[in-house]
C-alpha cells in the first residue's frame, strides 16, 4: 500500500478519514492496487506455499525466533469422524484441531487451525478468511497435504454522507474524475 501524505489544502480530520479508510474499496482505488476489477477488490485465493510463508513470518515475529521448517501432522484422532474415503477435510470449523508442528532449533511447538486463521487474520486486516486444509491418506499415513485459503475484503464501509463529501474533495485534490462521480452518485443517493 501506499504511503500517501496529507495534502495542504485537508485539514486534520479529512486525513484521518483517509487513513481510517485506508482498506476500504474507495482508498484502494486511490492506490491504484491492481487487484481491483470493475471497482470492487478481488478475493485472493491462497495456496499451501503461501499459507506456509505468511505462518512462518507471523511465527517469526510473534515468537522472536525463526522457524526452521513447517511440517503438516497427520495425527487426527480427535477428528476421525471427519475421514471419508482416506480423505480429511478441515474447515474454519475445526479451529482446534493440530494441523502443522513449527520446528524451532531446539524445540517443537504444535501449530492449531486458530493460529493459522489467526496469522492470516494479521497479514489480512479487515477480511473473511475461509480456510481449508485437506488430507489424503489413500497412500498410506504420510499422505499429501494442502492448504488453501479465500481472503475476502470487507469493501463496503457505512460511511455517512459528511465522510463521503470529505472523500469527494479528496477525489478533486487527486483529480480522479471518475472516483469523483462514483462519490458524488453515492453522495446523492444517501441525501435523496
Amino acid at each position: 500500500m501506499k504511503n500517501i501524505n496529507k495534502p495542504p489544502n485537508f485539514d486534520d480530520n479529512t486525513f484521518k478519514l483517509i487513513k481510517i479508510s485506508a482498506n476500504s474499496q474507495v482508498y484502494r482505488k486511490v492506490t491504484g492496487s491492481s487487484n481491483i476489477r470493475n471497482g470492487v477488490y478481488e478475493m485472493i485465493r491462497l495456496d499451501t506455499q503461501d499459507i506456509v510463508n505468511i505462518t512462518m513470518k507471523q511465527i517469526a515475529g510473534i515468537f522472536k525466533m525463526e522457524p526452521l521448517e513447517l511440517r503438516f501432522v497427520n495425527d487426527f484422532r480427535g477428528e476421525q469422524y471427519l475421514l471419508t474415503n482416506d480423505k480429511l477435510h478441515l474447515s474454519n470449523q475445526q479451529y482446534w484441531a493440530k494441523v502443522m508442528d513449527c520446528v524451532f532449533d531446539n524445540h517443537v511447538r504444535p501449530v492449531l487451525m486458530c493460529e493459522v486463521l489467526y496469522f492470516l487474520r494479521n497479514e489480512f486486516m479487515e477480511s473473511d478468511i475461509k480456510l481449508k486444509f485437506s488430507y489424503d491418506f489413500a497412500d498410506g499415513a504420510n499422505g499429501l497435504a494442502t492448504a488453501t485459503a479465500e481472503v475476502c475484503f470487507n469493501d463496503s464501509p457505512e460511511l455517512q454522507p459528511a465522510e463521503i463529501a470529505e472523500l469527494i474533495d479528496f477525489a478533486l485534490a487527486l483529480q480522479d474524475k471518475n472516483w469523483f462521480e462514483e462519490l458524488t452518485a453515492k453522495y446523492k443517493q444517501l441525501t435523496a
